[in-house]
Formats: structure tokens, C-alpha cells, sequence
């Protein structure tokens, strides 16, 4: 997360990100959102990244590419979620017992893939 952060604040100070065909989205933190929206602007542009700058670049050598798409699909339901029950024109309670089980069960999914790699780690 921090990478991101720092190489998206480098980008945007170097002028660097007018360069690149998706520009990168800087996260704000009073909204949440931002930061999928962050991930997910450094995930697409990576490849237009290592081009401009070479794939030794400082700025990119921590960012776990596969630990950064696997985030990526993890927050998306938060934010289809928040996105859903945001509503101001239409009603949304009915959709709030949908997304609790939904978010429920997503949390459920990633615990038990956590246990199953703890258990194999101990044998």
C-alpha cells in the first residue's frame, strides 16, 4: 500500500503521469474508496510504468504484483457494496441484508483460505 502511495505521489509530482494512457488516482483518506481506486490505477498502468522508467525502477521494485491484484479483488465487494447502499434517489435498506451476507461470507472465504495455509505451514 505504501508503494503505491509513494510511487503515485512521485508520478504525479514528476509530471510523469500525463505520460500515461490511464492516469494514476491518488488516494484521499477520507475516502475509502479511493484507495481500490489507487490500487487499481498502479495494477493497469504498471506496464506503461516499467516502459517510461525501465523495470529496475526503485519506485516499483517492492510492489508485489500478484499481493496488489489479490487486494484488488478483495476490496472490490466493499466498494460495490458502499457504491450499492449509497443511493440518495432510490431506497437501498432493502439491499443491506444482501451485502452483510455477501460480506460475510467473502470474509468467511478469505479466513478459511488463511487457516488452510496455516495448517499446511505447521505440517
Amino acid at each position: 500500500m505504501t508503494e503505491c502511495k509513494t510511487l503515485v505521489k512521485f508520478m504525479k509530482s514528476s509530471g510523469k503521469n500525463s505520460e500515461l494512457s490511464m492516469v494514476l488516482v491518488q488516494e484521499v483518506e477520507t475516502k475509502w474508496n479511493t484507495r481500490l481506486l489507487m490500487l487499481q490505477s498502479v495494477y493497469k498502468s504498471l506496464p506503461e510504468i516499467i516502459q517510461i522508467h525501465g523495470e529496475y525502477f526503485g519506485r516499483i521494485q517492492n510492489i508485489n504484483t500478484e499481493l496488489l491484484k489479490s487486494l484488488i479483488e478483495f476490496l472490490k465487494l466493499f466498494k460495490n457494496a458502499s457504491d450499492e447502499l449509497e443511493g440518495d434517489k432510490n431506497p437501498t435498506i432493502q439491499k443491506v441484508v444482501l451485502y452483510k451476507c455477501l460480506i460475510e461470507n467473502h470474509l468467511l472465504k478469505y479466513t478459511n483460505i488463511e487457516n488452510n495455509l496455516s495448517m499446511m505451514m505447521l505440517k
